[in-house]
């Protein structure tokens, strides 16, 4: 599918440790990473995002508004609010990544 588009693609197979290692220090230009939320809410994805999160944040983004709203997110103790501010904080990752 990607060949149809010109995309030149190299597979390479290394150990669980090798290519989370290489993601962390960046070497990659394409990588899959999963992650299983620790608890069921959406800043167990999010936060992946912040650009406080360094190591994990493999795709190096960072954004301040975001990381404004997530911060935010975390000290409100208001569920509505928390919602609609991650909401928000989504919304600019999903943008930025288009």
């Amino acid at each position: 599918m990607w060949k149809k588009v010109n995309v030149s693609v190299e597979l390479v197979t290394a150990s669980s440790r090798v290519q989370l290692n290489n993601m962390r220090i960046g070497n990659f230009q394409m990588g899959r990473a999963g992650w299983i939320a620790d608890y069921n809410d959406a800043q167990s994805y999010l936060f992946l995002s912040q650009t406080s999160t360094k190591q994990q944040n493999y795709s190096r983004f960072s954004n301040p508004e975001y990381d404004r709203l997530m911060d935010e997110a975390s000290l409100t103790g208001d569920a509505r609010k928390r919602a609609a501010l991650l909401e928000q904080a989504e919304g600019i990752c999903w943008r930025s990544c288009r």
